[in-house]
């Protein structure tokens, strides 16, 4: 909601245009920096007791590792 309403209010842009980098990344992927990891990592167990949060933020269960690569356009639907 907060970001249709910046668009509407002071945005220049669609809705598309401002959401295709987070698409593409998410279709092609993107190579996780040291950084991604560690942040991942650092909540890997509160993430592995949820379910439907270890889907999006874990590896197939298992944490991220420096320079995978991370895709979110095969998760299964919500």
């Amino acid at each position: 909601m907060g970001m249709e309403k910046m668009l509407k209010e002071y945005g220049t842009m669609t809705r598309a245009q401002v959401m295709a980098p987070a698409i593409k990344l998410a279709d092609e992927g993107y190579v996780l920096q040291d950084g991604d990891a560690r942040g991942y990592a650092f909540a890997a167990k509160a993430f592995a007791a949820q379910p439907n949060v270890a889907a999006i933020f874990l590896n197939n269960g298992q944490e991220w590792k420096t320079g995978e690569v991370c895709l979110r356009s095969s998760l299964p639907p919500p």
